[in-house]
């Protein structure tokens, strides 16, 4: 599985380049061939995943001229086996690609040049499409697309120094967003900004999981579930 790693990447970067770019971009491989799951993607930390730091340390690894065919797929470490382990579960029956703009993605197999990727409302993933002619097109299949894992196809970008992780607690999970310069964990979303009045945030004892709002002249109440009033037709129309 190495051998067919390190083909993958030499096909997208020259391995002879070390400068900024091609750092960041093999850093973009990894993230996409472990998608969402690396350690830094919970909170604390998961010591049982592969980290971006060694993961994108191996991937620079397998450019290295020392590496034979006889050798790349034999010289394995534990930590290696687990991000090989990881990588295989991942990208199994997944196409790797790159769009036109530079990011990268794990698809259907079957998907092919020409194929557009797309936001699609109530959708938690990306969607490959394919254009069939008459203005149709053709839902080739979820994909995971590096840089919009996080709602940015909608909302933009997070705030820098936010980040979107899996909190662990007593065997349970949940997302939430980690300021990571006061460390304080949040389940909103610093993009969608303040609630319109007259709707409020109602406190409750699990308000760290899940959220509960409150319309404060009818008594009307919402959970998140239900839908977030930021997240209505024409409140997303207006960004």
């Amino acid at each position: 599985m190495a051998t067919e790693i390190r083909r993958v990447i030499c096909c997208i970067l020259n391995p002879s380049n070390t400068n900024p770019v091609f750092s960041r971009e093999l850093t973009g491989i990894a993230q996409t061939l472990i998608p969402n799951t690396l350690a830094s993607n919970y909170f604390p930390e998961d010591s049982n995943d592969p980290n971006l730091e060694e993961t994108r340390d191996y991937l620079t690894s397998l450019l290295e001229a020392q590496h034979t065919a006889e050798t790349i797929d034999t010289e394995h470490s534990g930590r290696v086996k687990r991000i090989l382990d990881h990588i295989q579960f991942f990208c199994c029956d997944r196409a790797f690609y790159r769009t036109e703009d530079g990011h990268f993605g794990l698809g259907p197999k079957i998907i092919q040049s020409g194929d557009q990727i797309a936001i699609l409302l109530g959708s938690n993933l990306p969607a490959a499409l394919r254009p069939v002619g008459q203005g149709k097109w053709q839902v080739v299949g979820e994909t995971y697309l590096n840089g919009f894992s996080d709602g940015e196809g909608l909302l933009g970008p997070l705030p820098d120094g936010v980040r979107v992780v899996s909190r662990l607690d007593n065997d349970m999970e949940s997302w939430a967003y980690l300021n990571e310069k006061t460390g304080v964990l949040d389940i909103e979303d610093p993009r969608l900004g303040p609630l319109q009045s007259p709707w409020s945030r109602k406190k409750h004892p699990d308000d760290g999981r899940w959220t509960w709002y409150l319309n404060t002249e009818t008594g009307e109440e919402r959970e998140k579930e239900i839908g977030d009033l930021r997240f209505d037709y024409d409140q997303l129309l207006k960004r």
